[in-house]
């Protein structure tokens, strides 16, 4: 083209880049159609996306804050539950031991029903006599809504503790106690726990 001004230098006007711009492309979220033939000035382009870069950066770094700042906040509260729970259970004492007795493949339970009171961490129940145990996975179930926790407890199977993990003052409770016999025979028994 016989006239055409060269603007292939450094500080010449970027036409290629004003023609992309013009094709409706985006960058960084910026609508490149602003810079149209009107303004053509890939330097103002540039600062402007530079400052949608830093503001993205700038949101999302308040984001992330918020988030751990909620993130602790709920990991305090769940380790002061967990050490509440655990220091109310481990200071209160359990109730007196609970005898279970087998005759003629009947069970009983010297207590029943059980008589708890809020002053109590625990629930505590052995079996009297030998050639019997608690089934290990359910040797006590208290159909307390949560608020039992039990687990076999000493290393012989002829003990098991239910936590109280909270006390309603008033409730009766039904639970089952479920041994095995030498031959490995189930049984079970549903006394009651009453708060008082």
């Amino acid at each position: 083209m016989t006239g055409a001004k060269d603007d292939t230098g450094p500080n010449a006007p970027n036409s290629a880049s004003c023609s992309e711009i013009k094709m409706e492309t985006r960058c960084a979220g910026v609508d490149a159609l602003r810079y149209g033939a009107v303004a053509c000035d890939r330097t103002a382009f540039d600062a402007d996306v530079q400052g949608i870069k830093g503001i993205r950066k700038t949101e999302a770094g308040a984001q992330s804050r918020q988030l751990g700042g909620v993130m602790n906040k709920v990991l305090f509260v769940l380790v002061c539950v967990v050490v509440i729970t655990a220091a109310r259970g481990a200071d209160l004492p359990d109730h007196p031991t609970v005898s279970v007795d087998v005759a003629n493949g009947q069970i009983s339970v010297d207590e029943d029903p059980i008589s708890s009171s809020a002053g109590e961490g625990g629930l505590v129940w052995k079996i009297a006599q030998d050639g019997y145990q608690f089934d290990q996975s359910k040797g006590i179930e208290v159909d307390s809504q949560g608020a039992h926790e039990c687990h076999p407890f000493g290393s012989d199977g002829r003990s098991f503790r239910c936590a109280k993990l909270k006390h309603v003052a008033g409730a009766t409770y039904k639970y089952t106690v479920n041994l095995i016999d030498a031959g490995s025979n189930p049984l079970s028994k549903d006394p009651f726990i009453h708060n008082h």
